[in-house]
């Protein structure tokens, strides 16, 4: 094994759609094939009616994830258990992340039994949100942060390692993850940027001034937003959402630690971006 993964026991984690729950028993019925034990986790278990663990008696046994339901399934998944791997298996439609198709989840297990797949190690982005009492806690975010007032425009000021640096005025901006760079900042013309990339991308929300373009950092480097406008949110992967105005600032940097995705050998991120984004089709 190239990885120090746990292949005795797995975990499962998957989108609450009841139409998935056959899925979770086939997975679970080709893991028993395997002598693979699986739990799942005690959110996804409750919705399935199925035998529920806790995240410490995950991590306590395995350090093996698999995330069954689309791309924000995943990022959950990545953001939730950041020091686990983590494959991420798709019923419907292919995404950006999610690669095995459920149909071939029996094949890929066979190939993971014998070192026969690919780990990439995408960046997380570091949130520290700065009180007005001079504490802070943060958070992870697998794509991206953004801040936006639904209906009006907003001003952010924006520093770079603590040295103001420029004052975005519209609705808004992106601060991206190259992972992320597929997501929200593509809709709002930002670069993509190929995962491997060892930078950030800040991308304004349709900006007051032309002027104002995306804008790419280093890993090393690290944002501050802050604003005086009222009813700005702050949203976190699309999935946590905060009260700008409970802070005095927002700090965004690149993680220390990165995602550990386990992909199969065939695995290719422009063959999905040709699939996605439907690179030279003709309509």
């Amino acid at each position: 094994m190239k990885e120090n993964i746990n292949l005795a026991t797995m975990a499962l984690v998957c989108k609450k759609d009841i139409n998935l729950k056959k899925e979770i028993l086939k997975i679970r019925k080709i893991l028993n094939f395997f002598d693979i034990k699986l739990l799942i986790e005690e959110k996804t278990a409750t919705f399935f009616n199925l035998e529920k663990s806790s995240k410490t008696e995950i991590l306590k046994n395995t350090n093996m994830i698999i995330s069954l339901g689309g791309d924000g399934t995943l990022i959950s998944c990545a953001r939730e258990f950041k020091d686990c791997y983590i494959v991420g298996v798709y019923a419907g439609n292919l995404g950006f992340l999610t690669d095995i198709k459920i149909d071939d989840f029996k094949k890929f297990i066979l190939d993971l039994k014998q070192d026969k797949f690919k780990i990439i190690n995408p960046f997380m982005l570091e949130v520290s949100f700065d009180t007005f009492d001079n504490k802070s806690f943060k958070k992870i975010a697998f794509n991206d942060v953004v801040f936006t007032r639904p209906n009006h425009m907003i001003k952010l000021n924006a520093y770079l390692n603590d040295t103001f640096f420029n004052t975005y005025i519209g609705d808004g901006i992106i601060i991206s993850t190259p992972m992320g760079s597929t997501a929200y900042n593509l809709s709002a013309f930002g670069p993509i940027i190929y995962p491997a990339c060892d930078v950030l991308v800040l991308t304004p929300i349709c900006s007051h001034s032309l002027t104002q373009r995306p804008l790419i950092l280093p890993r090393k480097d690290k944002i501050k937003i802050s604003s005086s406008d009222d009813g700005i949110s702050i949203l976190i992967d699309g999935q946590d959402s905060y009260n700008f105005n409970d802070f005095k600032s927002v700090r965004i940097g690149i993680n220390s630690n990165k995602a550990k995705l386990i992909k199969s050998l065939d695995y290719d991120y422009f063959v999905v971006l040709k699939e996605k984004l439907k690179w030279g089709h003709i309509s």
